[in-house]
């Protein structure tokens, strides 16, 4: 499997170097606008290719039911999902507790023109809060995410104990796979042993290796965005628009034919306010123009709010709302609540306590993240904003998927 690993990096290293030699050849505008939609196809090939290496991920089920078969509640698979090796996005979380050490030993202050934070935009700065959409800025070009959470591991010398947990989970993960293998060979012999502990390990680097095709992805995406960055510093040269990330407010046809830039930015910019202003997303809309955002009657007066369970455990204490990582301060054993998360967020449930999310499911990345940290998480909370706010108390049950309000 580690074979494997190495040879999907490979596979993506090999295809973004011929992109990226592609964009140095790039001379008009137009050529530069299609290479950015060329990208983004590249990408999304690229990453149906990838998942094909990491199929064992598939066997959570099954090793699972045959544990349960074979000795009943004695063994819990989820620890399987822990601490998983070489996964990408717990890698990155490890880097800025270590640089949190780093920083904190040597008694400097977290300087992001320093050689060691350096090193760590050099792997992860192509990644961002937001790491789908286009438009949004790079931690290489806003690294204040980056250096806000270490920082904030630097609290309290909260590193140690992250870093210490997570050798903690990895630690009991493999006990969990020697201890099973011991039994099996005394219950059912070596060959049959041999082939389940086989399958555990295999399926833990495959749920490691399912980030990597998303770290590729967003690769691919900001190539992209730097060549239609380079066109959006040659518009602002020639005077049709005021800044080089106007350019994310045009679409491709005004970009092409250049007319009456500066007033089309400023329409779509306030077309944009308007609807982040929205408070909640539908779930549905029907073809009568109706709008469902929940599947069940919502009862404002409620103190149970019933959601989906996504990661097992009980959990109490203050929640705090965070639909913008870079803003969030996010305390050690607070509840994190949100609409959704990506792997750009993976550093913060190193902090959390719990996590409720309102949209997303068992194998979204929330419920995926919460498992390997071992912390509870809800998902299907409608309406989170205006059912919970920032200090309330609450209980998750991530057993049951309900939300207790205690005060």
């Amino acid at each position: 499997m580690s074979k494997r690993y190495d040879a999907m990096i490979a596979v993506g290293n090999k295809q973004y170097e011929e992109l990226f030699q592609e964009s140095l050849q790039l001379k008009s505008v137009q050529e530069k606008i299609e290479f950015c939609e060329h990208a983004m196809i590249k990408a999304f090939i690229l990453s149906q290719t990838q998942a094909l290496y990491c199929t064992e991920m598939t066997y959570a089920s099954k090793i699972a039911k045959k544990l349960k078969k074979m000795y009943g509640d004695k063994y819990n698979a989820e620890t399987l999902v822990q601490s998983l090796p070489r996964c990408v996005s717990q890698q990155l979380t490890i880097n800025l507790n270590e640089l949190a050490k780093f920083f904190s030993e040597n008694m400097l202050e977290p300087n992001v023109e320093h050689a060691e934070f350096k090193r760590l935009l050099a792997k992860f700065g192509h990644r961002s809060s937001y790491e789908l959409d286009f438009g949004a800025k790079r931690w290489a070009e806003d690294p204040a995410y980056l250096l806000n959470q270490v920082k904030s591991f630097m609290h309290n010398k909260m590193y140690e104990r992250n870093l210490a947990d997570i050798q903690h989970k990895r630690d009991k993960a493999e006990k969990l796979i020697t201890d099973v293998y011991c039994e099996m060979k005394r219950d059912y012999g070596e060959k049959r042993a041999q082939k389940f502990k086989e399958t555990m390990l295999a399926y833990r680097t495959a749920a490691g290796m399912r980030e990597y095709p998303k770290f590729d992805i967003v690769r691919f995406i900001s190539l992209g965005r730097k060549v239609a960055l380079s066109v959006g510093e040659e518009y602002v040269k020639q005077g049709l628009i005021n800044n080089k990330y106007d350019l994310f407010f045009l679409r491709k046809v005004e970009i092409l034919t250049k007319q009456n830039l500066k007033e089309k930015v400023k329409n779509n910019k306030e077309e944009y306010s308007r609807e982040m202003k929205r408070s909640s997303v539908p779930r549905i809309v029907l073809n009568t123009g109706e709008t469902i955002y929940s599947v069940s009657k919502i009862d404002p007066n409620s103190k149970n709010l019933q959601g989906s369970a996504l990661s097992p455990g009980v959990y109490e204490g203050v929640i705090k709302i965070v639909f913008d990582p870079h803003k969030a301060l996010l305390k050690e054993g607070e509840i994190m609540v949100t609409e959704s998360t990506n792997p750009a967020w993976t550093p913060l449930f190193a902090t959390a306590g719990a996590l409720i999310m309102e949209y997303g499911g068992p194998m979204s990345h929330g419920g995926i993240v919460a498992r390997e940290y071992g912390i509870p998480a809800v998902v299907g909370i409608s309406a989170l904003k205006s059912r919970l706010k920032d200090g309330d108390r609450v209980r998750v049950d991530g057993s049951t998927g309900v939300v207790t309000i205690l005060e």
